[in-house]
């Protein structure tokens, strides 16, 4: 009859968890919280050390093949036929395509969708300049890291788009490894909280036995 009086909102409120159920929560979210700071820590310290060191690897390659590249424009003018000869004849740790622009201002590449277009105004500012820069860009939806070489003293720049597919395979493989190793902690501190509150309100058990 009491709860036939009280507002129906009041009704609809859902019921106070018992005690082993707060406690079994508890745990469960210092286990949940503590697993996603951890996991959050080590991909982004993991992920900034893995790309600086495929940036840096990539870096020496373009600036060895810008080079090598060099002296093709050093007091003569190459045929095309040299200048794709050139550009094959690089070396590469990993899947890579070369852009050459020389004096007259023609682009020359090793593949047509990576030409003039996919270079940045912003990169190509700073080569023009006369600095070496890199930028992160994304060419068919794939990621890739774009070196600008300025080799002013044959007016020429050299511009290498490398592949950062693996680093991003690398980097999806460890998201979900960390992933799987938050899940099983948490699930560890659920387990934990459970036994402990079975450990913990077993006295009161007892005594309520005992009582009654």
């Amino acid at each position: 009859a009491s709860d036939a009086r009280r507002p129906w909102w009041r009704r609809l409120r859902p019921r106070r968890l018992g005690l082993r159920a707060r406690i079994t929560l508890a745990f469960t979210l210092s286990a949940a919280l503590l697993s996603i700071l951890l996991a959050g820590t080590t991909w982004a310290l993991t992920r900034e050390n893995i790309l600086n060191q495929r940036e840096s690897s990539a870096t020496r390659q373009a600036l060895r093949n810008g080079e090598v590249v060099r002296p093709l424009f050093a007091g003569n003018t190459p045929t095309d036929q040299q200048i794709s000869e050139t550009l094959d004849s690089l070396q590469s740790e990993s899947p890579s395509h070369s852009l050459v622009r020389t004096p007259t201002g023609t682009y020359y590449g090793t593949s047509a969708a990576y030409g003039r277009r996919t270079i940045p105004p912003s990169l190509l500012a700073l080569v023009d300049d006369g600095q070496a820069a890199r930028m992160r860009i994304a060419i068919d939806g794939e990621p890739e890291l774009l070196v600008g070489v300025p080799l002013t003293d044959v007016d020429t720049a050299y511009f290498e788009f490398v592949s950062l597919a693996d680093t991003q395979s690398t980097l999806e493989s460890l998201s979900a490894s960390l992933f799987g190793a938050s899940l099983v902690t948490t699930l560890a501190g659920a387990a934990l909280g459970w036994w402990a509150s079975r450990r913990t309100l077993r006295p009161l058990a007892d005594v309520s036995v005992a009582a009654e």
